[in-house]
């Protein structure tokens, strides 16, 4: 509408609008770091099904899926390009967040993955010297597995002085 000293105009100009809406979807993160309270392994979304304002998204892990406490994790990925990220051990647990960007902003709400925290532990670990010898060591070390065992692929064993590895 316009308006005059005199009075506002009766026939207003008009236009027709369309909300844009464009979130990732299937968003899916397996934790392959198997130490309890650490993250770190494969994350993957699928592009939405409306593409034609989206510029770049931007990936985060965060406390919610609101975003609180959010942390960038790569630089913007850019459409067409890749929908898998490798997610560094040690990382802090949470939320995995992939957020669509236009020209205009980023996402206000994010596609989300509440992260589980997948762990694998050697428990019971048992090991009883059969070889006579002072200074030598022989016979069976024996273990419990517990935890997330498929993603487990092999185990390791150090000999050490001392209990934390020495």
């Amino acid at each position: 509408y316009t308006k005059s000293s005199l009075t506002e105009q009766t026939t207003p100009a008009t236009f027709n609008t369309t909300d844009t809406a464009s979130t990732a979807t299937s968003v899916f993160f397996l934790d392959e770091d198997l130490d309890a309270g650490q993250f770190g392994g494969t994350a993957t979304w699928v592009d939405p099904a409306d593409m034609e304002y989206v510029v770049a998204f931007s990936l985060y892990l965060a406390n919610d899926p609101t975003g609180a406490g959010r942390k960038r994790i790569v630089p913007d990925i850019q459409p067409n390009s890749t929908n898998v990220l490798f997610i560094a051990p040690d990382s802090s647990p949470g939320h995995f967040l992939v957020y669509t960007k236009s020209e205009l902003v980023e996402q206000t709400t994010p596609a989300f993955y509440a992260t589980s925290d997948s762990t694998a532990l050697v428990v019971d670990l048992r090991f009883i010297d059969k070889d006579l010898d002072a200074v030598d060591l022989g016979g069976l070390i024996k273990f419990s597995q517990d935890g997330d065992l498929h993603l487990v692929d092999k185990y390791i064993l150090y000999l050490a002085t001392d209990g934390v590895g020495g």
